[in-house]
């Protein structure tokens, strides 16, 4: 039997958008990311409509990557756009070089967060314009590598950030929504040639990948939401079950209490592992490192050469615990005077001292 499913698209508008953040967490402030493209531009336009209804002020942020030779040009117009609106317009410049390992976009992407996140206060709540294709496509990429359920729960509408929220108010909506409020309100948009750049994986997976799959099935997008929204169910059991484990065995914040239970099930081992990291702020472990490690735990028996590093944090097996430690830099060690008729020089504190011998 064939699978239908509906053409019909839901209608972008600014009174649908006001609905959407009246069910999302309160906040006492709005900072709109605007890039100057399609998608945050409907969503400004959007919420200037609403203004006397949103009952908090908001504001827009511009980032500037520097890294296309329009840059500045692209800011001037968002500058230009925000005093048309009558919107406050605060702009940043990052300095992006891939020194992560993981690519001009993820450095990128990961800069602007972390200059955004200096601005919020708590209480105040970053809008971004991630509609429901940019969660399809992250779906994907997800699985390409080899996430489990967090990743393939894509994009949450609301998660925290600094000290207030990242929220995402357009996820239900397809770009095609977008593109058709941007044409009634006849509005304009930056358009960046980096997004046709199939180099970038998100631009490979929109333009060859996903066209490709709409063609054998037809309204793939939709299709890949329904396995997010079920992973997303499957997710907050996968939470429940560990926050009550970390909660019962959790001694001290980077200190973890290991039960014969634990150990004995791997598959609970990685659950809960990545629950703590993720809960402590720490990056996650590539799974295949955590896999291993988990197996070195089984087998060790109160060894303390068990060990896992990766990306300045490490994880040790002692005493029956897991110790999530931290790396940080050896300070330079301060100049000292050796007087000339003594033999012995306190290097003060608890470092105890140097003697002269021979």
């Amino acid at each position: 039997p064939c699978w239908l499913m509906s053409h019909r698209n839901p209608d972008f508008s600014a009174e649908r958008l006001l609905q959407i953040l009246q069910s999302f967490p309160a906040a006492n402030a709005y900072i709109v990311g605007f890039s100057g493209g399609a998608d945050s531009t409907a969503l400004l336009h959007a919420l200037c409509r609403i203004r006397d209804q949103l009952g908090v002020p908001f504001s827009a942020v511009h980032v500037n990557h520097g890294l296309n030779d329009k840059a500045d040009s692209w800011q001037e117009q968002c500058e230009v756009l925000c005093r048309q609106y009558g919107v406050k317009l605060i702009t940043l410049r990052v300095d992006v070089q891939d020194g992560s390992g993981k690519g001009l976009e993820a450095e990128a992407r990961h800069r602007r967060y972390q200059a955004i996140e200096e601005l919020l206060t708590h209480g105040a709540s970053l809008l971004t314009a991630h509609h429901a294709d940019d969660q399809a496509e992250t779906l994907l990429l997800n699985l390409m590598r080899g996430s489990g359920v967090d990743g393939l729960s894509a994009m949450p509408e609301s998660r925290p950030l600094g000290k207030g929220l990242l929220q995402r108010p357009m996820l239900e909506f397809p770009n095609s929504a977008i593109l058709d409020y941007l044409r009634r309100h006849d509005l304009d948009w930056i358009e960046d040639p980096s997004n046709q750049c199939l180099n970038h994986d998100r631009n490979f997976v929109r333009h060859e990948v996903v066209p490709l799959l709409e063609r054998r099935w037809p309204e793939i997008s939709k299709r890949l939401l329904l396995t997010r929204k079920a992973m997303t169910g499957a997710r907050r059991l996968l939470e429940t079950l560990s926050d009550d484990y970390i909660g019962r065995n959790l001694v001290h914040p980077d200190v973890l209490e290991l039960t014969p239970h634990l150990i004995e099930d791997g598959e609970l081992f990685t659950l809960v592992i990545r629950r703590w990291l993720k809960q402590s702020g720490n990056p996650a472990i590539p799974f295949y490192r955590l896999e291993d490690f988990c197996g070195q735990v089984m087998r060790a028996d109160h060894n303390p050469n068990v060990v896992v590093n990766w990306a300045g944090s490490s994880l040790r097996l002692f005493s029956r615990k897991l110790w999530l430690l931290k790396e940080s830099e050896i300070q330079p060690c301060p100049t000292m005077d050796w007087p000339a008729d003594s033999t012995e020089i306190d290097l003060g504190g608890d470092l105890g001292s140097l003697v002269l011998a021979g």
